[in-house]
């Protein structure tokens, strides 16, 4: 599995890594907990880019995503703040990218990083 932690302060600014289409947004819960039966209960966006990979971003400060459902984003473009919810130790921001397979599922791919 390809995802990636960074521990950043709550309420640090997060942006699209890369254009796409907001497929799910999910921010209304308040606090962390350690409970591993209830890993979906988390704010999070999902952005579906046009290669058909779904980008995650994951732990967002409640109330902080003033993106809708559906809308296009761009690379770069303010997606929310990060917070410290769901299954979490501390405050930190959690990203992914999935990519479709043929069964229908999905599996996730390797970020690459890229230096100014």
């Amino acid at each position: 599995i390809f995802s990636y932690d960074f521990t950043v302060p709550e309420g640090t600014s997060v942006y699209a890594m890369e254009s796409g289409t907001v497929a799910r947004i999910v921010q209304h819960y308040q606090m962390a907990h350690q409970d591993k039966n209830r890993l979906q209960e988390v704010n999070k966006v999902e952005v579906l880019h046009a290669d058909g990979s779904v980008a995650d971003y994951v732990h967002l400060k409640p109330g902080s995503v003033s993106l809708k459902l559906c809308e296009k984003v761009e690379s770069g473009q303010l997606i929310g703040q990060s917070g410290h919810n769901g299954f979490s130790s501390g405050p930190h921001l959690h990203v992914d990218i999935q990519r479709p397979t043929e069964n229908g599922k999905f599996h996730t791919i390797p970020l690459r990083f890229l230096s100014k």
